[in-house]
């Protein structure tokens, strides 16, 4: 149905029912539509389109897992949203402040969704599929605007009901014909909506709440001398859970010609992308190999009695991948350990797989309580591999003390570096006979800058390490000399 079939429907109700009252949960709906300019304004609203600036925060990438992120800057944003064909896409110019190796100063990216097919259009216009999670969240995302919202609440199969008192705020549930529920909270007193919820899914948080937040509503600047002006949000921010991902500041427009929002063909036509991991095996040392292939890499240690792994990074799909290769290379002796380096969600993304695995978590103390928490956490909408397969975690902590695993012929020393920038916890690993050091994100061979390459310097100084090679858990191994050049010319700058 069109968005002006809505508005015919809402029309013969009321010849078909005269003086029949709406539900509560309707009159809330009806209540809000009149607040943003009017139900039938609304209802016959064709496209939206959102124009501003903010912030879109970097998710798992915080210094300490309590503490705020860090973000791009969006310097300039547009959404585009064809509510007659349920699609929408998003045009992003964005730089960061962000530590890396090989920053992005700026960058063009644009999103959207038609139906099932989310899709990703480089800044040189090759169209790509996003995965099926991607889609999934996409989809709803759609809906967390006071306009879309409302739209679906009006729709022929929605229901709406459980209308309630949240926080001093009405609140009222929305539930697509396809199963999905909304929650909208609307303000007592200006009847406008203050946030819509729903339920999402995260790969590392799992199970997680998605709320888009909205303030400081305006008249729009509507085209033509019979278009509706609605009063919209200017404020719209959006959290995962406690965390902000998003804040904006927009202008919204109403029936401009957006043209077409279709996918790209090129997306269109392309299979629903899966993770295949290429676990690609580097043996750098007797009993010491590097689990290469894709983006993030793993190190596999073989003491007298058992194997250790050094990190379970990205996802359940890598880390598994890598836990039965590590398994293959020396299957006459237990993997027992897996070493996290840091929290972030690229690199402990794959902790409760190696968990699943009956794997002992040897992290900083400072992540204790999250990584707690992370094995706690529902997977119900996308069942893990700890969800399968439950197991009680087990977690050695390491201090500011050198920690030391194995004895023998083999010790492994872990120490944790001065905190930078990226964060304040990183563990790095040392295997004194071979002189060999293994760390991830602090510096790789041939990178654009090297912000945390004298502080890895500093750190190897201060531990007596006497390194020889640096093994890294992105790219290839490399002497020390190429760290030491890479802080000296840091330095200078």
């Amino acid at each position: 149905m069109t968005s002006k079939g809505v508005a015919v429907l809402i029309c013969c109700t009321s010849v078909v029912y005269g003086c029949t009252p709406p539900t509560p949960e309707m009159q809330l709906i009806q209540d809000a539509a009149e607040a943003m300019g009017g139900e039938r304004n609304i209802a016959q609203t064709e496209t939206l389109s959102l124009e501003g600036d903010g912030r879109e925060y970097r998710l798992g990438q915080n210094n300490d897992p309590s503490d705020t992120l860090p973000y791009w800057d969006l310097d300039a944003y547009t959404r585009e949203v064809d509510l007659v064909n349920t699609r929408w896409r998003e045009v992003q110019s964005r730089s960061s402040g962000f530590l890396t190796g090989n920053p992005v100063i700026r960058q063009e990216r644009t999103v959207g969704i038609d139906g099932d097919v989310a899709y990703n259009v480089t800044e040189d216009g090759v169209a790509s599929r996003a995965p099926a999670l991607a889609a999934e969240t996409r989809r709803a995302y759609y809906y967390h605007h006071p306009v879309t919202l409302v739209h679906l609440a009006l729709a022929e199969g929605s229901m709406v009901g459980n209308l309630r008192q949240d926080g001093g705020q009405d609140a009222v549930d929305i539930t697509a014909p396809s199963g999905e529920t909304f929650t909208m909270y609307v303000d007592p007193a200006t009847k406008f909506p203050t946030r819509i919820a729903s339920a999402g899914y995260n790969q590392v948080l799992g199970d997680v709440t998605v709320t888009t937040r909205f303030e400081d509503y305006a008249e729009t600047g509507g085209f033509g001398g019979f278009q509706a002006r609605l009063t919209l949000p200017r404020g719209i921010s959006a959290a995962i859970d406690d965390f902000t991902t998003w804040e904006l500041r927009v202008g919204s427009e109403t029936d401009t010609d957006l043209g077409d929002l279709s996918a790209p063909e090129a997306a269109r036509s392309a299979p629903v992308p899966e993770f295949q991991a290429d676990v690609q095996v580097e043996e750098v040392g007797d009993g010491l190999w590097l689990l290469a292939g894709q983006s993030h890499h793993s190190v596999l240690i073989e003491f007298d009695d058992f194997l250790a792994l050094i990190e379970a990074p990205q996802h359940d799909a890598r880390t598994l991948a890598v836990v039965a290769v590590a398994r293959e290379l020396k299957p006459d002796k237990p993997l027992q350990y897996v070493i996290n380096t840091h929290h972030h969600f690229d690199h402990s993304g794959g902790l409760r797989a190696a968990v699943s695995e009956g794997l002992t978590v040897i992290a900083h103390e400072s992540n204790a309580e999250f990584f707690g928490d992370l094995m706690q956490r529902p997977h119900t909408l996308r069942p893990d591999a700890l969800s399968g397969n439950p197991q009680e975690l087990t977690l050695e902590l390491v201090g500011n003390d050198i920690y030391e695993l194995g004895e023998g012929r083999r010790t492994l020393e872990i120490a944790r570096v001065r905190p930078d920038q990226h964060t304040d916890a990183m563990l790095v690993a040392y295997l004194p006979t071979e002189r060999i050091l293994i760390e991830a994100d602090l510096y790789t061979a041939n990178s654009m800058e090297a912000p945390f390459a004298a502080n890895l310097l500093r750190t190897i100084e201060d531990r007596e390490w006497r390194v020889d090679r640096v093994v890294p858990l992105h790219g290839s191994a490399f002497e020390i000399a190429v760290l030491e050049e890479a802080a000296n010319t840091e330095s200078a700058r």
